[in-house]
């Protein structure tokens, strides 16, 4: 082809960069002479089309410079490649180094690198599906690390997608992974497993962490989410101890949390009010109902309830009021112990009570001329649950009686029989000379389902009058140290009323020789009497004796 060179002058040159020429062709090579080069640069040659069917060259004056082959603009540094004809080899392409180009076009594929740097971002667009290879390829460097997209082709009837990410010791394999049903999300850490997994008919959701090295770390005892298809069953495994929970749900009003036990979580789960806890070794669910943020409060439903049973006969039963299942015996009236009068007892002789010694302050003692704390000591024969009888035994039942406020209660761990001596003494090394204290006294025995924690669910009433009573009345009363209140005359023990055959007022009446039932089944009183001095007792009123011929109890209770 006879080629057309142009010779341009300095102002022709700048005159065709400021104004761009219509769409020409040219069949042959256009060149601009190099001493023009200096004006060239700079200007934006044409904003029109040029189409050259053979090659554009400009030479450029600087250091390096050896030649200038077919279609380059050649620099001091390098070649840049604009438009060939001579071969598919490359498209557009900057090769300071002499290995990368921008865009690159090779034999049914497109390479398309965003920089002169062999690790910067690139797509790769392949059209060949005769062999394996990627199809589609998108590359990002992340620092020291790399994220990218491929689709793959490998056989006629197979492909592949993935989504991965490499960190900086390339030890990353597919984040997202469909060449297979095995494998949905995961790290390829040396050490890390799926996060995702899809298999056979189920999904499981792993959640992992990240180490600072930014390498994933598969750990056995982490949550595990999964979703079976066939068996329709969806589980969570926290793989956390009882006291974490397993789920919790949310709402604009607030949450609750649920939780998983093998025993009852009352003094060992730590939960709010709403919170619910399985026990699946006796099937019962436990509901937070009190104490928020602590381990107690926890009242039980469902499970097998177990039954205690008591009665009562016409024979046992005089006027007044009477207890089963345990007992309250107080005096009347308060003591009013000081250094002149420290002591009242209270309990007959060689009586088998086998009760705790309590009281209930009227106020705050006083103690004063010396130093030290003034203090409240039973004294007696105690009793233990094993049979162990120990005479001449003591206990401090109020260290200090300066702590002491109106209606607080106290009890001794210890149980007695016989005669309980009541003594305000000065404590070990004190030297008070004056002091004094007011207060209820008294014994205390209830049921506490042999020292267990339990919650009462049940309670019925039923028996046969033999005289007429409109004053009869039972009630189900729950111990605690809560509900006392002090009175220097008329004192009434306790306060912890569960249930009462008033509910059924005015048809709460004894008619002789006629049958009689109580019974409430909708109950949910928490009973800690494995942990603290709880329990339970039954507490019948008449207004005459004899009015019963018998009379029987019967307390639904679920063990924890």
């Amino acid at each position: 082809m006879k080629k057309l060179i142009l010779l341009l002058f300095l102002s022709p040159l700048v005159a065709l960069a400021q104004y761009p020429l219509p769409s020409t062709e040219i069949y042959g090579d256009l060149i601009v002479d190099s001493s023009l080069v200096n004006e060239f640069q700079g200007y934006t040659l044409m904003n029109d089309t040029l189409l050259v069917a053979g090659s554009l060259k400009v030479p450029f004056v600087g250091s390096g410079i050896a030649n200038y082959g077919n279609g380059t603009w050649m620099d001091g540094s390098g070649d840049l490649t604009m438009i060939t004809g001579a071969s598919q080899s490359a498209a557009i392409g900057y090769a300071s180094d002499g290995n990368v180009t921008i865009i690159y076009v090779d034999t049914n594929r497109v390479h398309l690198r965003a920089s002169d740097d062999d690790t910067a971002s690139y797509l790769i667009i392949r059209n060949d599906l005769t062999d394996a290879g990627d199809i589609l390829e998108l590359k990002s460097e992340l620092g020291d690390g790399e994220f990218g997209f491929r689709t793959h082709y490998l056989s006629s009837t197979a492909a592949r997608a993935e989504m991965f990410v490499e960190d900086y010791n390339e030890t990353g394999v597919a984040l997202v992974s469909l060449d297979s049903l095995r494998s949905l999300i995961s790290f390829g850490s040396a050490n890390a497993g799926n996060i995702i997994t899809i298999d056979t008919n189920k999904i499981e959701a792993k959640l992992q962490y990240v180490t600072s090295a930014f390498n994933v770390v598969d750990q056995a005892d982490l949550p595990l989410l999964t979703v079976g298809q066939s068996s329709g069953l969806t589980t969570f495994n926290s793989n956390k101890a009882n006291t974490s929970p397993v789920f919790e749900a949310e709402n604009d009003d607030g949450d609750f949390q649920v939780f998983v036990s093998s025993a009852s979580p009352e003094n060992v789960i730590t939960g709010d009010i709403g919170d619910w806890c399985t026990e699946i070794t006796n099937g019962v669910v436990y509901l937070k109902t009190s104490d928020a943020g602590s381990n107690t409060g926890w009242s039980a439903f469902g499970g097998t309830p177990t039954y205690f049973y008591s009665s009562i006969t016409r024979q046992s039963i005089g006027s007044g009021t009477n207890y089963s299942s345990g007992h309250y015996d107080y005096s009347d009236t308060d003591a009013n112990l000081n250094q002149g009068s420290p002591t009242v007892a209270h309990g007959s002789a060689n009586e088998m009570s086998a009760a705790h010694a309590s009281i209930v302050a009227g106020s705050a003692g006083s103690a004063s001329g010396g130093s030290g704390a003034v203090e409240i000591e039973v004294s007696g024969t105690s009793v233990t649950d094993a049979g162990v009888r120990t005479g001449s035994d003591t206990e401090i039942l109020v260290a200090d009686i300066t702590t002491m406020s109106t209606n607080d209660f106290y009890e001794s761990n210890k149980k007695w029989v016989g005669t309980v001596v009541y003594t305000l003494q000065n404590a070990s090394g004190s030297t008070q000379t004056t002091f004094d204290a007011d207060f209820n006294y008294g014994h205390c025995a209830y049921d506490d389902a042999f020292n267990s924690n339990f919650e009462i669910v049940h309670f019925l009433v039923d028996g046969l009058a033999r005289n007429n009573d409109t004053d009869f009345e039972v009630r189900l009363l729950y111990h605690s140290t809560a509900g006392w209140t002090y009175a220097a005359t008329g004192f009434v023990p306790g306060n912890g009323e569960i249930c009462s055959t008033t509910d059924y007022t005015p048809e709460d009446n004894l008619v002789a020789d006629e049958s009689f039932r109580y019974k409430r089944t909708n109950l949910s009183q928490q009973v800690n009497g494995g942990d603290a001095n709880e329990g339970y007792l039954i507490e019948i009123t008449t207004s005459a004796g004899n009015v019963l011929d018998i009379c029987n109890f019967t307390i639904g209770v679920l063990l924890q």
